[in-house]
């Protein structure tokens, strides 16, 4: 199996977590798109061959792709468990092609069906490489690569806004294109996850596929015993899932926290205001551009979420948790103070540069925590057997709640103003940071899945 070193399984790990991930950098692009081009499309330099749209027409395309999600949210978890996490994640990369594509066509009509494409992706990436790379993965990188998601979808956004900044429209279409292809020759060269195959009872194909991911016999040897005991205790369990698993009190917690937690990365805001980003910065009446702006947070966001990744093992899940939201808080309630004195035409002017540096502040706290830690704690939380399930319930509940948020962006601005609507955010992650420090357990270094305790 051309494994030399005992080392070589953290490479495999790596490379499998970051193929898996690829479409949540793809997927940061589109949130760069959605920044970048939604405000262009009320204008005189509206790509599309219609013309200038509507707020409604708008609001249609921003919102489409969370309803697109609800869809890939609602297959992925049936898919994965009966044909594998690795074959769906290459079936991902067909309707992911598609979409860019399609957006070739500059009809708005047609722009609405591959945002939704792209919404379905999301929706399967988002239930599967988790799964999938919680996994492959030994305890001690688990969370690492957990965090994969967070700094991938980022540094998409960066991607994006480069792209954007320095080619036309159709030319970034035509890239995203080209990487879509790429996903392809990535998702083909990696292992099935053993413990799916052990599912199946495929044990040759499970032992097989847990040494590529282990790296030596010694490992292969303890993570048989344990995919065996799996298969004893859990699999008909996970083949035949029914509501009555629901029963037990402490999965019942699980489920609730992890209904919870699939909110967190929505309630400090970031993600509506980066899709928003360009708007947001064109209201700041900043010396810097908006477009600059926006690439600023951006990388101020991946570096975030690069750091997340560093210190997710070590400070653990509850302690980021808590920092990002105590943070996004802070950085909140300066950004909405802004905009209130700005409201009430206070002369602003020396302060201009206040709403990038505290949306800086934002994403950089955002990042760290709230973005990305959810996904690998649902991961650690919930029993096996109820993985992908759970997920699956989790993210559809997610995308309901994306996409009420983003469709109603305009009307709630245009209710609360600016400076109100991100102060709402402000409320719901001192809430969360207290939510947090009281209910959520710290999974640091367990096993691949607790018990939540009453």
């Amino acid at each position: 199996m051309g494994l030399k070193s005992k080392d070589n399984h953290v490479i495999y790990q790596s490379w499998a977590a970051f193929c898996a991930n690829i479409p949540n950098i793809i997927l940061g692009v589109s949130v760069a798109w959605n920044g970048a081009y939604l405000p262009k499309f009320k204008t005189d330099e509206c790509p599309l061959n219609d013309g200038k749209l509507t707020d409604s027409q708008i609001g249609s395309i921003a919102g489409i792709g969370a309803i697109g999600c609800v869809f890939g949210n609602l297959l992925s978890g049936w898919l994965s468990e009966r044909f594998g996490r690795k074959t769906t994640l290459v079936l991902v990369g067909i309707p992911q092609l598609i979409s860019w594509i399609i957006l070739l066509t500059n009809d708005y009509f047609i722009t609405i069906i591959g945002r939704a494409v792209l919404g379905i992706v999301a929706g399967f990436s988002f239930v599967v490489t988790p799964v999938f790379v919680a996994e492959i993965s030994d305890d001690e990188h688990r969370g690492i690569f957990g965090s994969f998601l967070s700094l991938s979808c980022n540094l998409g956004i960066l991607l994006g806004f480069l792209l954007i900044n320095f080619l036309d429209y159709d030319s970034v279409n035509r890239v995203m294109v080209g990487f879509s292809i790429l996903y392809f020759l990535g998702i083909l060269s990696v292992h099935e996850s053993p413990v799916w195959y052990m599912l199946k009872d495929r044990k040759e194909d499970a032992v097989k596929a847990n040494f590529y991911y282990k790296g030596n016999t010694d490992a292969v040897t303890l993570q048989t015993k344990e995919l065996n005991k799996t298969d004893v205790t859990n699999k008909n369990e996970i083949q035949k899932f029914k509501f009555k698993d629901f029963y037990s009190k402490s999965t019942r917690k699980g489920v609730i926290l992890s209904l919870i937690l699939i909110t967190f990365p929505m309630v400090s805001g970031t993600m509506v205001l980066v899709n928003y980003s360009v708007k947001i910065f064109d209201e700041a009446s900043s010396n810097v551009t908006s477009i600059v702006s926006s690439m600023i947070v951006a990388l101020i966001q991946l570096i975030g979420s690069y750091f997340a990744t560093l210190l997710v093992e070590k400070l653990g899940r509850k302690t980021l948790l808590i920092i990002s939201s105590f943070g996004s808080f802070l950085s909140l309630t300066v950004m909405g103070s802004y905009y209130y004195l700005k409201s009430i035409h206070v002369d602003v002017t020396q302060f201009n540069i206040l709403p990038l540096i505290s949306f800086s502040v934002l994403v950089l706290f955002s990042a760290v925590g709230l973005a990305g830690i959810p996904f690998v704690v649902i991961a650690e939380l919930v029993p096996q057997r109820m993985r992908g399930p759970m997920f699956t319930m989790c993210l559809v509940f997610f995308s309901c709640v994306v996409a009420g948020v983003m469709t109603s962006f305009m009307p709630m601005v245009e209710l609360l103003g600016m400076h109100g609507y991100i102060w709402l955010y402000a409320v719901l992650s001192i809430i969360t940071c207290t939510f947090t420090m009281i209910f959520i357990p710290e999974t640091r270094k367990k096993p691949e899945e607790i018990e939540t305790k009453t």
